[in-house]
């Protein structure tokens, strides 16, 4: 069993700074747990209504405040990180690993 925030480690964080590109990806298509458990109950409608209400009140509490949501873009380094083009890690030298059972 894999576990995994959407948001991140406190739920406001940017996962992509510290999750493996292949999690962000899954967690990215994976339905949230409100939708799942909606379709084992059999209320997907009355879920998806209750969803839509939440959100239009979330979005009449932003306006209100006028606050603006943007995400950030955490995938750009900052300046002094332009001249890094890698340390002394050879590509060459890496070798596959396993985990093997022992008999």
């Amino acid at each position: 069993m894999i576990g995994y925030r959407r948001h991140g480690h406190s739920e406001v964080d940017d996962p992509t700074v510290t999750q493996p590109l292949a999690l962000q990806s899954e967690s990215r298509h994976h339905p949230p747990l409100w939708e799942l458990y909606a379709e084992d109950a059999g209320m997907e409608d009355e879920a998806q209504a209750r969803a839509t209400e939440v959100k239009a009140d979330y979005d009449a509490g932003q306006k209100r405040a006028g606050s603006i949501t943007k995400k950030p873009t955490m995938r750009d380094l900052p300046n002094y990180w332009d001249g890094y083009f890698g340390g002394r890690h050879k590509a060459s030298t890496k070798r596959k690993q396993a985990v093997r059972a022992r008999n």
